[in-house]
């Protein structure tokens, strides 16, 4: 315990410093393999921009209409441009270079069915700060009514991974811009960012838990690879080269 009694001012920001240091080299050995974790506390270290609301000349009516046109725009342009790319190098899209490998039915995926402390695992271990999407259902929500609603929830999910489908309205994402740079007024300048419902990840989860097990286990998943994978992130992706 610190004792603060006859410390002057400078004196008494050095030790405040010293012990602000000590606090979040703490939060960082205690937290090796947590990047969530470590990033967190380096999020801390760094000053908070001051949040001012944007303004538009024109109704917000109308700016969310030319980001909503922008926005669904961005895939067919990119497919337009991947033609024209094409076409410049000669490239035939009907002779696909790709030969699917054929495997015997045991060594074939499938998804298996799971039980309601699986599903309520996953929910647990999810950050209650996890933004919902536009059911407005969170995190904790979920867990104060947890037990109420497992069981519930399991029948939906198996139900998902036995039929190969996915109910369509966890499909549908809230899409908030977040600004980059330049003029905020100008679609081109702000990056979407799609909400989806926190039940939509619960779904993807159990079913990456049994996916990815399964291409490691069976060595069909590049060593390379660093997305979806546990103890990985981009920095072991830039690793590699």
């Amino acid at each position: 315990m610190m004792h603060w009694h006859g410390l002057g001012i400078s004196s008494l920001k050095r030790e405040l410093r010293i012990a602000e240091r000590e606090h979040l080299e703490e939060q960082i050995r205690n937290n090796p393999r947590d990047t969530r974790s470590i990033w967190k506390t380096i999020r801390s270290c760094i000053p908070k921009k001051s949040v001012v609301r944007k303004t538009y000349a024109k109704e917000e009516k109308l700016v969310a209409n030319d980001f909503n046109v922008f926005f669904t725009s961005v895939g067919q342009n990119s497919i337009q441009k991947i033609k024209t790319l094409a076409e410049q190098c000669n490239f035939d899209f009907t002779n696909p270079s790709f030969v699917p490998r054929i495997y015997t039915q045991t060594q074939q995926f499938s998804f298996k069915e799971v039980g309601c402390k699986e599903i309520e695992r996953v929910i647990s271990s999810m950050p209650s700060g996890k933004a919902p999407g536009n059911d407005r259902i969170t995190v904790r929500i979920l867990n104060c009514c947890l037990s109420s609603i497992a069981p519930t929830l399991t029948t939906i999910i198996n139900a998902s991974l036995t039929s190969g489908t996915f109910p369509l309205i966890w499909k549908t994402a809230e899409v908030t811009p977040i600004f980059k740079q330049g003029d905020h007024e100008k679609p081109e300048n702000n990056r979407p960012i799609s909400l989806l419902p926190i039940l939509s990840k619960v779904c993807e989860r159990i079913a990456l838990n049994q996916f990815v097990p399964y291409l490691e286990s069976n060595k069909r998943l590049s060593s390379t690879q660093s997305g979806n994978k546990q103890f990985h992130s981009t920095e072991t992706s830039l690793a590699h080269y």
